[in-house]
């Protein structure tokens, strides 16, 4: 028992040392070991490309719904895609707004620190590629035919 609480207070502290972790991605590491504090525009570009990959798959995904040939599915209907477009559409909107939440509880604890924008930059990235895993695990949709 007495170890649990040593290990909780060691992890706390070791964040700043350890470079894993939802705060943490290799390309932000990089930029910042390049540029030192001059890392911004590196940062940045980094954090860009992942928000233009994850809008890519997300919109390829739309597309992907949106043509679905719902007569494939059993007993599909268009009210049936409609509702999978609306839902898709609002757990994009609800997990960005999760994202930015959980992003900023989990860097928290080095919001008045000079590493915070990196974790929470971090985080953001992290949380991207997650979401574009989840988006390519919901599987193909059949292509679409001439509505009936």
């Amino acid at each position: 028992m007495i170890s649990t609480p040593v290990i909780f207070i060691f992890a706390a502290h070791a964040k700043y040392n350890i470079q894993s972790g939802i705060l943490s991605n290799k390309n932000v590491i990089h930029c910042s070991s390049q540029f030192g504090d001059n890392s911004d525009e590196c940062i940045e570009d980094i954090s860009d490309k992942s928000n233009l990959a994850l809008n890519k798959i997300y919109q390829d995904k739309l597309k992907q719904i949106e043509s679905a040939n719902y007569s494939s599915w059993w007993m599909g209907s268009k009210e049936q895609r409609y509702d999978m477009i609306q839902n898709f559409k609002l757990s994009q909107k609800n997990w960005r707004e999760y994202k930015i939440n959980y992003c900023k509880s989990a860097s928290a604890a080095s919001q008045n620190s000079h590493s915070y924008g990196e974790e929470l930059t971090s985080c953001f990235i992290n949380m991207n590629q997650r979401r574009i895993e989840e988006i390519n695990m919901m599987g193909e949709t059949q292509p679409s035919l001439p509505d009936p």
